[in-house]
């Protein structure tokens, strides 16, 4: 977009406080004054949720205020292991995951990732994954590819951002040698509007006779919303015997996750996003008979004289100071959930989705992820928790800082780190405008968005 009709868009745009209430909006305290202050309206929450449960923020308080808590290394041991135990049967009890010592805490999705794909046996193998992937599995794979370590394919998604379970059999079965029968219909819609059209054939079907070591899925994209099939991609996994990674860092807190009915061997997730925590907390749940080899090793509070790991769950993955604050934020968050009712809080999202998105989808210069007539190869999206959209004569970053300085609405811009999804929906190489409320979010707030929306397309009809 040229700068000149750029600014002509900032400056006519109505300001903030012409469009939104201050004083209906949720206050909070700033850390230097009791006063109050408006907060924004955060329609981010696929990065990270705002604002969290009042009860994760007063167990906080309550937690860095008191003496500190050291697992086996203390006085306070006993208070520090039922945290950490007690939240690794809450996420037991959420996923039914059989062992709660199966699950391990990390950083986030990224290490859980890491560890999960550096620690799996599959170098000389062949990996299985999808274009809507996030980074935190793409670059580890790719990585891994280029150093020799192991092939890779990617399964190609609709225009919705879904992926064919199909698809991804039909490549275990090229593995085998036995000759695949491709489907007819392109995986992209040539007719939908700006996509690009691929053909089947474009898929990298590897050589025969490979030994594949992981399937490895995103369950919910992060650019579209759209939840994949992992239920029926786990069932082919453990079909053929091979391992099955789920990232489930959007889905996990919103919808469903059975690792048993699933077949899920290894679950990786984030816990600051739809779980509630805080930044820097996540876990990997490990199916027993899985064995991973660890990303780091040392301090444990146990078995100090023993110069090697200590190879008992969970401590073999959990080298070095937990994160207790972390812990703690993800246990009451998970409580949080259970209490209000994991559908009910998913449900209200959805309802916020598609009052914004119909709101945009009268107007033509808008186009939206999901849509069921993207032409979806597979069964229409069901309502989802974001959405991403662009706007013809305007870049989503404009539209994003636009949002931001005139309205104080905070949305995501770009390729939120899942570059492949872009390339195969048709918004590559500048992404799309994602929106994702919480269940906080007010009606009043998807309203302020909607006529900020109607400012900005004004203009741009007008420019």
């Amino acid at each position: 977009m040229n700068s000149k009709l750029m600014n002509s868009i900032r400056m006519s745009a109505k300001p903030m406080n012409s469009t939104h209430d201050s004083s209906s909006a949720p206050q909070i305290s700033t850390p230097d004054s009791s006063a109050p202050v408006s907060r924004c309206i955060y329609l981010n929450n696929a990065a990270t949720s705002y604002p969290k449960p009042v009860e994760v923020l007063n167990s906080l308080q309550t937690f860095l205020t008191a003496p500190p808590l050291q697992i086996s290394r203390g006085n306070f041991e006993s208070q520090s292991t039922d945290l950490i135990s007690g939240c690794r049967q809450l996420l037991a009890n959420l996923f039914n995951a059989p062992d709660p010592n199966r699950i391990i805490f990390t950083s986030g999705a990224t290490e859980s990732l890491n560890l999960a794909l550096r620690g799996l046996p599959l170098k000389g193998r062949h990996v299985i994954t999808t274009a809507i992937e996030h980074n935190s599995v793409l670059r580890p794979l790719k990585t891994m590819e280029r150093d020799g370590l192991i092939t890779l394919s990617i399964v190609p998604c609709d225009l919705n951002g879904s992926v064919s379970p199909q698809s991804i059999e039909d490549i275990i079965t090229s593995c085998s040698g036995a000759s695949v029968t491709r489907t007819s219909a392109p995986h992209y819609m040539a007719s939908a509007p700006e996509s690009r059209a691929i053909d089947p054939e474009s898929i990298t079907i590897p050589t025969a006779n490979r030994i594949i070591g992981a399937i490895v899925v995103n369950h919910c994209s992060n650019v579209t919303g759209v939840v994949n099939d992992i239920g029926a991609i786990g069932t082919i996994a453990r079909k053929n015997g091979i391992s099955f990674i789920v990232d489930a860092s959007q889905s996990a807190g919103v919808h469903t996750i059975d690792v048993e009915r699933m077949n899920i061997d290894i679950l990786a997730f984030t816990g600051h996003k739809s779980l509630y925590g805080i930044q820097g907390i996540g876990a990997l749940y490990i199916r027993n008979g899985i064995e991973l080899t660890p990303l780091k090793t040392g301090g444990t509070g146990v078995r100090s004289d023993y110069l090697y790991q200590p190879e008992s769950m969970p401590m073999y993955y959990e080298a070095g100071t937990q994160n207790l604050p972390g812990i703690c934020s993800l246990f009451h968050g998970i409580t949080h959930i259970l209490e209000k009712g994991m559908d009910n809080l998913r449900l209200r999202r959805e309802n916020l989705v598609h009052q914004m998105k119909s709101h945009l989808m009268k107007h033509d210069a808008v186009r939206v992820w999901p849509d069921e007539n993207n032409g979806t190869q597979w069964a229409p999206p069901d309502p989802t928790c974001l959405f991403s959209f662009i706007v013809s004569g305007i870049d989503p970053s404009d539209i994003g800082y636009i949002l931001d300085e005139n309205y104080g609405i905070i949305v995501r811009t770009g390729l939120h780190c899942a570059p492949l999804i872009h390339e195969h929906i048709g918004t590559s190489p500048a992404g799309s405008v994602r929106v994702s409320p919480s269940f906080f979010t007010t009606d009043k707030e998807v309203e302020t968005f909607n006529s900020a929306m109607d400012d900005i397309l004004e203009m741009v009809s007008q420019a």
